[in-house]
């Protein structure tokens, strides 16, 4: 999740996402990096400041 999240971002500008998101572009950049362990609400934040919904349902 974390791997795509930042593929979209990257391509959207992480300037303009991490503001969006209400986060600074070096916070996110370590969230989104090789070695980021981001909070959930981090990914919330983001796949919202992306015009994404991030959605859990129960398996069959």
């Amino acid at each position: 999740i974390k791997h795509a999240i930042g593929i979209v971002a990257r391509a959207r500008g992480i300037k303009d996402t991490a503001e969006a998101a209400g986060i600074t572009r070096e916070a996110l950049h370590r969230a989104l990096g090789e070695k980021g362990n981001p909070r959930l609400s981090t990914i919330l934040g983001v796949t919202r400041a992306l015009g994404l919904t991030l959605k859990v349902e129960a398996s069959a």
